[in-house]
């Protein structure tokens, strides 16, 4: 295998070099580590040698250990308590899936090993004395539950598997990538900042040649070298190596080492325990009519309020649970349009019963048929167009966003599962006059909001002036707390409607429909806004809704039909659970 970066007459350690046991050193050996600030525009990912001693992790800039001097030590991070670290995290623009987040009280490096034996030779020293320090730890393979014999963790914390020869292999998407589309020239950034760079540069020359007591033929020297000046440079730029990723034939990150048998999430009851043809499959996996598909909500640890135990008086971070209605405010009515006036939501529609953040290399459409949803057998909505599961899709960008929109690209999907309540089955069985022979008819109130529902379900699959009717509302509870720009706090928990870049899909036998939202479409201005905002996820104690608008008094008052509560989640964390090669 070709090293990742070419380095003039300097050996790159690919492999991790193990100490003996009166060495000063735990682990040492080459990593390569992504660069910070506007470093990150000219080459993302350097190689840098490493070592791990008395549980502190310091870089140098040598590649090799002779260049090694340890008063000239670039960073270091102590490993212990504080420390969280993930392992075969999704990092933009990383050359490999064989990545390694450390986050220290202070810094916060990304890293990736050059193979896979580096990998787990940094992953299990890292671990070890994170472990012993109490640290937090993930990893793309991680669990949700304690095994007996191994030692106690944290409610929310996610347990690491070790890896073995046994493997599930990622599923592909029925989908393949889109086909790709010829950009224009004007299409990329670059060009149109060269555009705008130029022509600011001979507005001002212009200015400098009309000046009456300048000389013409020395302001024209000047505007001939200028322009050559910025021309050259510009398209030097556009050169400078960049680090890719690695071709496909790299394997995927290495799955875990001890036989772990399959349990299904509390959310899924009905599936019983599988086994693929090696006898056991990961557990983030289930064998579906021969088939294996990853589980919903499986990529991020669920906090159950009345089991787990909250962490300085939140759920852990990175985590999720059912959200609350009535933090957001919704149309009141009567006479909406008129009198303006807004109030709390009731309960939602919908309980969430799980969350995905998922990598990908380009956007999975519909990807409820792709994972294994909650089971749903025994629930009856008494309606044949309103599912028992609603899924929202959510599809990030990754990519720093141009000023013209493309519809693809590499990203993170925000999952969020949504499944039907009692209550509301109760009250659409009342709707539709949907007794059974000899069933004695109860009296159960039916909102507004429920028939509205319904009704979306039916006509927002053939009406897109319905289908826009769809509204999402995000509502950071400790926004003021962030020191945000006051044009993106303006937005708080203002809804906003999903118009031309909502899709809508539904499964057979009406068992979920899915609404997918492609950021990537999105105006240049709100892409750009949350591109910010993604870069501070892992700050925000996260409420979103969704809601159908109402618009006559007979669709009001509003009522959310799904909400989520996320504690700060980690974009960095994200998952990527299918094979896209």
């Amino acid at each position: 295998m070709k090293p990742l970066i070419d380095m003039d007459d300097t050996p790159i350690i690919k492999k991790p070099t193990y100490l003996s046991e009166d060495s000063n050193f735990d682990i040492s050996g080459v990593l390569y580590k992504r660069r910070g600030g506007w470093a990150t525009k000219i080459n993302d990912f350097q190689p840098r040698f490493f070592i791990l001693k008395d549980n502190v992790l310091m870089y140098f800039k040598t590649t090799s250990m002779k260049g090694v001097k340890m008063d000239e030590v670039r960073g270091e991070i102590q490993l212990g308590s504080k420390t969280v670290t993930a392992f075969g995290a999704h990092f933009d623009g990383s050359p490999n899936p064989y990545t390694i987040l450390v986050k220290g009280e202070e810094e916060k490096w990304k890293l990736c090993a050059e193979d896979e034996e580096s990998f787990i030779g940094w992953r299990d020293a890292i671990e070890m004395v994170v472990r012993e320090g109490s640290g937090s730890f993930n990893s793309w393979s991680s669990g949700q539950e304690e095994h007996k014999g191994e030692p106690h963790h944290p409610p929310g914390h996610i347990r690491r598997q070790s890896s073995s020869s046994t493997s599930v292999k990622k599923r592909k998407p029925k989908r393949g990538p889109p086909p790709k589309k010829k950009r224009s020239w004007l299409s990329n950034p670059d060009n149109l900042e060269l555009i705008f760079v130029m022509l600011l540069l001979n507005f001002c020359l212009t200015l400098l040649l009309l000046y009456p007591s300048s000389s013409h033929l020395f302001s024209s020297t000047i505007c001939v070298v200028a322009n050559v000046v910025v021309g050259y440079s510009f398209y030097h730029r556009a050169r400078r190596p960049i680090l890719t990723a690695i071709p496909s034939e790299v394997p995927p990150p290495p799955e875990p080492d001890s036989p772990i048998n399959l349990t299904r999430p509390s959310m899924d009851p009905g599936v019983e325990e599988s086994k693929d043809s090696h006898g056991v499959l990961g557990k983030n996996y289930v064998e579906v009519n021969g088939e294996v598909f990853p589980i919903a909500g499986s990529t991020i640890p669920h906090f159950d309020p009345e089991k787990d135990e909250l962490v300085d008086g939140h759920p852990p971070d990175h985590s999720w649970m059912d959200g609350d209605g009535t933090k957001f405010n919704v149309r009141k009515g009567p006479d909406y349009s008129r009198n303006k006036q807004k109030a709390p939501s009731a309960e939602a529609l919908y309980e969430c019963v799980g969350v995905d953040f998922i990598g990908t290399d380009y956007k999975i459409d519909e990807i409820s048929s792709e994972v294994a949803l909650p089971d749903t057998d025994s629930i009856n909505t008494h309606d044949p167009n309103v599912p028992p599961i609603f899924v929202v899709n959510v599809q990030f960008p990754t990519e720093p966003p141009g000023w013209t929109s493309v519809d693809d690209g590499p990203g993170i999907q925000v999952v969020i599962y949504f499944r039907i309540k009692d209550e509301v089955c109760k009250q659409l069985q009342v709707l539709n006059d949907d007794w059974a022979e000899g069933e004695e008819k109860e009296m159960v109130d039916v909102k507004p909001a429920t028939k509205l529902f319904k009704e979306y379900c039916i006509q927002a699959f053939d009406d897109p002036t319905f289908r826009s009717r769809f509204k999402i509302i995000a509502y950071v509870e400790n926004m003021s707390e962030m020191g945000l720009p006051g044009f993106i706090t303006s937005y708080n928990a203002k809804p906003a409607l999903i118009r031309k870049t909502g899709t809508l899909f539904r499964g057979p036998d009406n068992k979920y429909i899915e609404m997918d939202i492609n950021v990537h479409r999105f105006a240049t201005l709100p892409r750009k806004g949350l591109t910010i905002l993604m870069s501070r996820f892992d700050e925000m104690m996260l409420y979103v809704g969704f809601v159908i608008e109402g618009r006559c008094n007979e669709e009001l008052p509003e009522c959310l039909f799904g909400t989520a509560y996320l504690q700060k989640p980690d974009p960095e964390k994200s998952i990527p659970v299918f094979d896209q090669n």
